[in-house]
C-alpha cells in the first residue's frame, strides 16, 4: 500500500498523503528539535523504521534531542524533511516506570503514538495518523546505564484520523535510541 504524502498546492487529493510517504521513503521529524535539512534515507539515525514497506530514518543535525522523561511520562519523537514537507512520528507513554514493554492505545488513554504529514503553509493539507486501541502497537524500552539513556524498539499500525489522507500507515523494525533519561 502506498504510504503518507499530501499535495502542496490546490484541490484536497485524497490519498495523495499515503503516496508521498511511501514515494519519498517515508520520515519523521525530531518532536523536541525539528529540522530543516534533508534527511538520507539510507542513514541510519536516533530513530528509524520500515513505513510502508520502505525504510526510512530521523533527520539527524547536531545538538538534537528525541525526547525525554517527565513526571513519569515519556515523549519523544521524530523528523523527517522532505522535499514537500515533513513526516512527525511522536510516541508518549503516560504509564512509564523504566524498562518494559508498553501496548499503544488510543490518543488519551495513556500511551499511543501519532504520525503527522505536515505541508509548510498548507495546513488544509495536513493530515494525522493514530494507535487506536491496545493492538495499535507496540514499545520496548531498555536502558543504557554507561550512557544514561533509553533504546528500544516498535511496531505501530495508525489508523488516519484527520485530514485528507486514507488509510493507515504501518511502522516495523522500529528503532530508536539516545531517549535522556
Amino acid at each position: 500500500m502506498p504510504a503518507p504524502s499530501t499535495p502542496r498546492s490546490r484541490g484536497l487529493m485524497i490519498g495523495n498523503a499515503m503516496q508521498r510517504l511511501a514515494g519519498a521513503g517515508g520520515g519523521l521529524i525530531l518532536l523536541l528539535a525539528c529540522s530543516s535539512t534533508p534527511s538520507q534515507p539510507d542513514s541510519p539515525g536516533p530513530l528509524s523504521a520500515t513505513v510502508n514497506g520502505r525504510p526510512w530514518s530521523a533527520d539527524r543535525v547536531p545538538g538534537d534531542t528525541i525526547g525525554g522523561v517527565s513526571q513519569g511520562s515519556l515523549d519523544f519523537g521524530g523528523t523527517r524533511t522532505t522535499a514537500t514537507g515533513q513526516q512527525v512520528l511522536h510516541f508518549h507513554v503516560g504509564t512509564f516506570v523504566g524498562t518494559g514493554t508498553y501496548a499503544l492505545s488510543a490518543v488519551g488513554l495513556g500511551n499511543y503514538a501519532e504520525f503527522h504529514v505536515r505541508v509548510p503553509g498548507e495546513p488544509l493539507q495536513d493530515s494525522d495518523w493514530r494507535t487506536t486501541d491496545p493492538q495499535s502497537g507496540q514499545l520496548s524500552v531498555s536502558f543504557d546505564p554507561a550512557t544514561g539513556t533509553l533504546a528500544g524498539t516498535f511496531n505501530l499500525t495508525l489508523s488516519h484520523y484527520l485530514g485528507p489522507g486514507f488509510g493507515v500507515v504501518t511502522v516495523t523494525g522500529g528503532t530508536f535510541s539516545g531517549v535522556v533519561y
